[in-house]
């Protein structure tokens, strides 16, 4: 009985590229997400000069601004 040769596994020749695609796709989209969640967050912590801003404006009624 002749031995059988286990036939070759056909490979989807698209398929080869879209591993190192996808991994850098999802890569380049990691700080959109993370952008979208914090701006989905309901709290905001000014910083620099916003946070000077902000505090002025605030204060605005209980102090108010020597033009």
């Amino acid at each position: 009985m002749p031995e059988l040769e286990a036939a070759p596994v056909a490979r989807r020749p698209w398929a080869r590229g879209w591993t190192p695609i996808a991994a850098l796709t999802l890569l380049a989209s990691l700080p959109a997400l993370a952008a979208l969640l914090v701006i989905s967050s309901k709290h905001w912590y000014p910083t620099g000069d916003m946070a000077q801003a902000e505090l002025h404006l605030r204060g605005i009624w209980s102090h108010l601004p020597l033009v």
